[in-house]
């Protein structure tokens, strides 16, 4: 029972290295603002959280299992990988909220210039005067159909 406790751990371990690294890539596409980049690694972090769920599911051998100084190595690892990745996590989601932020208001400006070149530019204005009508360029339109 010690030795699958033990091999749980390690499983945990190498887990949370790999979710730790995939958070760091996460970091750099974000940082890049690569996004196809960025909606892989959100597909690779989010397998790898849920095998790492699987794993904590199996608290029952942990429970049972005395505890040594290898374990309480190989958990403190993990935890502290966890702390790193969830730290990290918050810068990305800082950095995002910062992205999100700029792009609304690129949006914003763009909408404000095509209602200002709109208005300025196209805008119809309406004829204050009465029209012109020339005669002789109607009778020769006349005559010309007449033909």
């Amino acid at each position: 029972m010690e030795n699958e406790y033990l091999e749980l751990l390690k499983e945990k371990e190498i887990l949370a290295q790999a979710l730790w690294l995939g958070t760091v890539n996460l970091t750099k596409a974000v940082e890049k603002e690569d996004y196809a980049s960025i909606k892989k690694q959100l597909i690779v972090r989010q397998r790898q959280m849920d095998q790492l769920a699987k794993l904590v599911g199996n608290y029952l051998k942990e429970v049972q299992c005395p505890e040594n100084e290898e374990t309480l190595k190989l958990r403190r690892e993990v935890k502290s990988l966890l702390d790193q990745t969830v730290t990290q996590s918050g810068c990305i989601l800082e950095h995002i909220m910062r992205l999100k932020e700029t792009a609304a208001h690129k949006i914003r400006c763009l909408q404000l210039n095509r209602k200002a070149i709109g208005e300025g530019y196209f805008k119809k204005i309406p004829q204050s005067h009465g029209y012109f009508i020339d005669k002789k360029i109607g009778d020769l339109y006349t005559n010309a159909r007449k033909r």
